[in-house]
């Protein structure tokens, strides 16, 4: 799964829990949706999928095709109709990979850069004053301290650079106070204490840096911003909701007290420590005032949202995709057939089965339609997804060894491997997925220059197939379009490919 296929389809996962948010914020318990933006941060890092030994029919095979759709009108292929130019057999291109980067890689990696910049340069900045505390010996706070005492050494310090409550650390983690901050008000230091414990003993901190990690490398899409400021905002109503839970509902107006007079100062500390009072503190005091304890029906709702979300996002659920078996016959037919090439039309038929999707298909060859196969390549036939769409192509050439080049890629392939502005890159990205003593077939990047589309003014690398027999002396050539296409599909296409 591309980022593209994977931000596209997180960002459809972060509407839905805006949507139940908004439905059910006063409804749910509050973890429900701190869970849910859990699950949604995973399913944005985590290219691949859990597959599950059943299928589940809930129309997410038409989300995914529906999303290679959209992420096939983001490439450098040519447009329909566009005059190319001649086939060039010069010399080997050099690996597209080491001289062209796409234009939205670069600017990708720039904005990646720029957020892990300032998120490294704001924790580093925090650390730096925290660093300047010292041990709070408050006897009330160290009483506190004796009784919730957890597996990780649990410290407390005070601060004169920070205006308000805050926690950081992971294995060592530390409760920071300001020093202004009023100890002999017991209450209000007990509900202090009591969240930035709650938020030490969730590990807060690694979740906060999980949705940091999320933001940086999909800050691209607007949605995921959403889902950093909301997902940061539950986290804490979570934390009150838990507060309220382990002090008493009758602990609601000391608890809100408190957070109203934290929240008058503002730390400019990072955003990957978990303050007291830093998020939307009129909600939070509204969600604290109207706390109730959940019924029993309402949390097993909850925990049946969040396992459904969970197995939907998090699990393939086209791991059984099924495919069907295809067979052509080469040569398809003759009206490629020239004086040049008539010998090549003139071989003994042969014939190859390989699988596809089900729902795909293959049909006549568009030339309109783009550029798969562009020069080499002959008899070409087109291949269809099932909304219709040309996404591929399959054609066919000959070619002669002596017992010196038996075997050589470069010698077989010599017609689409050596092209400058259109190459079956074989020298440099050829991958064997099935191997006999009659031939090979393997997966190999497709290469088209930036001369194909000028307006674009970048390169494109497609997909293909590559399968040879020895014993006929002929070899057929996939070519896919990598932005509608998967790296699974095509890996399976070509475990599939057989002549017979």
């Amino acid at each position: 799964m591309s980022l593209f296929q994977m931000s596209i389809i997180g960002g459809a996962l972060v509407c839905f829990i805006v949507v139940v948010r908004v439905l059910a914020i006063h409804r749910l318990p509050k973890w429900t949706f701190f869970v849910l933006w859990i699950i949604a941060a995973l399913r944005l890092l985590l290219p691949l999928s859990i597959p599950l030994p059943f299928n589940i029919h809930m129309g997410v095979g038409s989300l995914m095709d529906t999303v290679q759709g959209l992420s096939a009108g983001n490439t450098g292929s040519p447009s329909m109709g566009e005059n190319l130019p001649p086939y060039d057999t010069g010399t080997t291109a050099p690996s597209p990979t080491a001289e062209h980067i796409p234009v939205f890689t670069v600017l990708w990696l720039a904005g990646v850069l720029l957020l892990v910049l300032y998120f490294s340069i704001s924790y580093l900045r925090s650390m730096r004053k925290f660093r300047m505390s010292i041990p709070d010996n408050t006897p009330y706070i160290q009483n506190w301290l004796t009784v919730h005492q957890i597996s990780r050494p649990l410290e407390i310090r005070s601060s004169d650079l920070i205006f308000s409550p805050l926690t950081y650390g992971i294995l060592r983690p530390v409760i920071l106070l300001p020093k202004k901050f009023d100890r002999t008000d017991e209450a209000a230091l007990q509900c202090v204490l009591t969240h930035e414990y709650v938020h030490i003993r969730r590990f807060d901190a690694i979740t906060k840096m999980l949705f940091a990690a999320v933001l940086c490398i999909h800050w691209f899409n607007p949605f995921i911003w959403v889902m950093y400021v909301l997902a940061n905002q539950d986290m804490e109503l979570s934390c009150d909701a838990w507060v309220v839970r382990m002090m008493g509902e009758n602990s609601r107006s000391t608890y809100a007290l408190a957070l109203i007079n934290a929240g008058e100062t503002r730390n400019g500390i990072s955003a990957l420590c978990s303050p007291f009072s830093k998020h939307a503190i009129t909600e939070r005091i509204e969600n604290i005032m109207k706390y109730k304890k959940p019924a029993l029906w309402v949390i097993v709702v909850s925990v049946a949202v969040c396992a459904v979300v969970a197995v939907c996002s998090l699990t393939s659920l086209k791991a059984t995709n099924e495919y069907t078996s295809q067979n052509l016959t080469f040569p398809v037919s003759d009206a490629e057939k020239t004086d040049y090439n008539k010998a090549i039309f003139e071989i003994v038929p042969f014939s190859i089965r390989f699988e596809l999707p089900t729902g795909w298909s293959i049909g006549e060859y568009d030339p309109q339609a783009g550029t798969y196969l562009y020069s080499g390549i002959l008899s070409r036939v087109g291949i269809y997804d099932q909304n219709g769409q040309f996404v591929g192509a399959v054609g066919y050439n000959t070619f002669e060894t002596d017992e010196e080049t038996a075997g050589e890629l470069m010698a077989i392939y010599n017609q689409i491997a050596l092209g400058n502005d259109y190459q079956f890159n074989v020298k440099n990205t050829y991958t064997v997925v099935t191997d006999s003593s009659m031939g090979q077939t393997a997966t190999v990047d497709v290469y088209y220059s930036p001369v194909f589309d000028e307006t674009f003014g970048t390169e494109k690398i497609n997909y293909g197939i590559l399968s040879y027999d020895r014993e006929k002396s002929v070899y057929v050539a996939f070519e896919f379009d990598s932005a509608s296409v998967s790296d699974e599909v095509i890996t399976n296409i070509a475990d599939s490919v057989d002549f017979y």
